[in-house]
C-alpha cells in the first residue's frame, strides 16, 4: 500500500536525481553487479563522486588491477560492461573510488577466518565481505564536501555480529 509519504519520496527523489545539489555523491554496494552496474553507469555520469564497497567495489577493485575475477562467475557481457566503465571518461565525469583493502573470509564465508587484504593481491579464493580500515580511512575524507549523497545497497557486511566493525 503506498501512499501519500512513497509519493513524496519518490518526488523528492525525481528532484533530487534530476537538479542535484552540487557536489553529488554516489555511494554504490551490494553483491548483485547485474542490478548494480546499471546504477554505476548511471551515477558515473551525473555525480562527482562515486564510492563502491560491497561485491561491487571488490570486483571493480580487482579489475581495475587485473586480479582475477574468475570466483564470481559473470558472464562474459557483464565483464566487458565493468570493464567498460573502469576506461578514462570524458570531462563531466564522476571521480570513481574503489576500495583498497576488504575484510575478507574463505569460501567457506566463516567469520573466524576473516583477515585484512589488500585488494590488488588477495588469495584467489578470498570473498570480500566489508569495505576494509585502509579504506574506512579515506572514503570519509572524500565524501565531506557533497551536498546531495545517494546511496544504493550495502558496502559491507553489517548485520554480520562476528565480523569486526571497522567503520561507523
Amino acid at each position: 500500500v503506498g501512499g501519500f509519504a512513497l509519493k513524496n519520496e519518490l518526488m523528492a527523489l525525481s528532484r533530487g536525481l534530476s537538479h542535484p545539489a552540487r557536489p553529488l555523491g554516489a555511494v554504490i554496494g551490494g553483491k548483485n553487479l547485474n542490478a548494480k552496474l546499471p546504477l554505476l553507469a548511471r551515477f558515473i555520469g551525473l555525480a562527482d563522486f562515486v564510492f563502491l564497497g560491497g561485491t561491487i567495489g571488490d570486483a571493480m577493485s580487482r579489475l581495475a588491477f587485473d586480479v582475477d575475477i574468475s570466483h564470481l562467475s559473470l558472464a562474459e557481457s557483464t565483464r566487458r560492461e565493468m570493464e567498460e566503465l573502469l576506461q578514462p571518461r570524458t570531462k563531466g565525469a564522476a571521480k570513481l573510488f574503489m576500495p583498497i583493502d576488504a575484510l575478507a573470509t574463505g569460501p567457506d564465508g566463516r567469520p573466524s577466518g576473516i583477515q585484512v587484504a589488500a585488494t590488488p593481491n588477495p588469495k584467489p579464493d578470498m570473498i570480500s565481505d566489508a569495505i576494509g580500515p585502509a579504506t574506512c580511512l579515506c572514503y570519509p575524507e572524500e565524501p565531506s564536501p557533497c551536498r546531495s549523497i545517494a546511496s544504493s545497497g550495502p558496502t559491507g557486511a553489517y548485520a554480520d555480529t562476528d565480523i569486526p566493525k571497522v567503520h561507523s
